[in-house]
This record gives C-alpha cells, structure tokens and sequence, in this order.
C-alpha cells in the first residue's frame, strides 16, 4: 500500500489545494478512502460497497463478512460528513448518481474483479466523470494467476478501445487516465459503448 499512496501523491498534487469529489467503488473497510482524503484536504469522497465481501469471492474472504461495514464506518469516522457512503452493488448506485446529475473530479474503480462486472463499472462511471477526470483502476496489471474472466486488464482495456480520447498518465499495478476535454457525455454515448462492446469484447 506504501507504494500505491506515493503514486497516488505524486498524480493527485495538482488537485490538493481545491475541494474534489471522489467516487469510489469497492471501499470495503475503508482504507483506500481514507488514504484519498488525507492526501486531498478539501476533497470528499462517495464510497459504493455492498459490504458483502462479494469483491473477495464470498467463501474466498477469510474474515467476518459482517464485520466488514463496521471497520468501514470505524475508519472513515474522523472525516465525518466528508464521507458518503452508499451501501449498495454499483450498478443500481451508479444508475441513481447518473438520475442526480452527479459528477466527480476523481473515480477509483476496485469492485468486483469479475471481467464483466469491471467493464459495466467502467462504462457507467465514465458519464459520472468530469472533463479532464480521473479514472484510476485497481489491480490492471494483477491477476495473472486469476481465472480468465476475473482478470481486469482485458475488460479494461476493452473500455478504453470504446473511449479513444483519453490520456494514459500511468500504467502499472494500477492504470491512471485522464478523460479528455469534450468528450462526448450522456446516455446516447452510453448505449453506444454498450452495442459496440456487444459487437467487439472478448471476442
């Protein structure tokens, strides 16, 4: 984790000394969520987690899958109403924050490692983004002993071959890009990616 917070140090100056909305999806207890806010003081983050321990393969996560909303709300307290918490699967939160126009400066994607949960994620995250956004996915570069299906970086960069205008900033463990200025937003664009990836993924 002490490599990950000095990436994401150095990526994130720029933003530290203005208010930024963050949108994180899979918080699980917290940690990443916290290392976000006190790396960006005026920032406020919306964390989406069904607090299942599903992202761990249910059986795979060797702790108390009911324990882990109460580390969560133990470790995020001392940021008070910085922090929102939405307790909930990402696609129906996702589709809510899109019916309230929400949008974000920053999106961190590290919810389900399942390729197709990581690409509707993705898909639907991207209309929540802001012009000159970003989007920083987990584990882009793990998994190489995963099964096919729950390898994040061939559904990742599926989305990205969808979304050509964007700016690549880093590439390892972790993938940071930045979304291009007036990119096309909305629900046409949206259904758009959906058919042409019906056409395209995984082929």
């Amino acid at each position: 984790m002490a490599d990950i917070v000095k990436t994401w140090s150095r990526i994130l100056r720029p933003w530290s000394s203005r208010p930024v909305d963050i949108l994180e999806i899979g918080s699980f207890e917290g940690a990443s969520a916290t290392r976000f806010l006190e790396i960006l003081p005026l920032a406020n983050i919306t964390c989406i987690d069904p607090f299942t321990g599903d992202e761990f393969g249910g059986a795979a996560y060797n702790g108390d899958p009911s324990t882990i909303e109460s580390r969560f709300d133990a470790n995020t307290a001392r940021f008070g109403t910085r922090v929102r918490k939405i307790k909930s699967r990402s696609v129906p939160a996702l589709e809510a924050l899109m019916l309230t126009e929400a949008r974000f400066d920053v999106i961190y994607v590290d919810g389900s490692h399942i390729r197709d949960d990581i690409i509707v994620d993705s898909i639907l995250s991207w209309r929540l983004l802001r012009e000159q956004g970003l989007m920083i996915w987990d584990d882009y570069r793990g998994g190489s002993t995963w099964p096919v299906a729950e390898r994040p970086k061939r559904a990742i960069d599926t989305f990205l071959s969808l979304h050509p205008d964007h700016e690549v900033l880093r590439s390892g463990y972790q993938l940071f890009v930045r979304k291009a200025p007036g990119e096309e937003d909305g629900s046409k664009k949206a259904l758009r990616s959906l058919k042409n990836l019906s056409r395209r993924a995984f082929r």
